[in-house]
């Protein structure tokens, strides 16, 4: 199972890379939901079957990780998951791109 998230998250990731990418003038709708949403919608989603914002979640610090200079170590896929549960219940109000700004500052080398 955990496979399976690891590659839809891939997969994911790659098709961000080509709505980016690519001259179609959908790319807003496809990235602005993602980055605009609220950690009291992340709690929400992480309660749900939903995995879009998960999957994006990890695509991101994937990238973060291999351009950015963060170091994930050996971290599984759900600490990252975890770590922003934790600041999602005491920042309710942040976007989760706040909250991943928070991890990664954790996390740089």
């Amino acid at each position: 199972m955990r496979g399976t998230n690891l590659w839809s998250g891939v997969a994911l990731a790659l098709a961000l890379v080509w709505a980016i990418t690519s001259p179609a003038s959908s790319q807003e709708s496809i990235l602005y939901p993602l980055v605009q949403q609220s950690c009291e919608a992340w709690s929400e989603e992480r309660k749900s079957d939903n995995q879009n914002l998960q999957i994006w979640v990890l695509g991101f610090l994937s990238g973060a990780s291999v351009y950015g200079g963060v170091n994930l170590g050996e971290l599984d896929a759900d600490a990252p998951l975890r770590w922003i549960d934790n600041y999602c219940q005491w920042h309710p109000i942040d976007l989760v791109t706040q909250a991943l700004a928070a991890f990664i500052n954790e996390r740089r080398r």
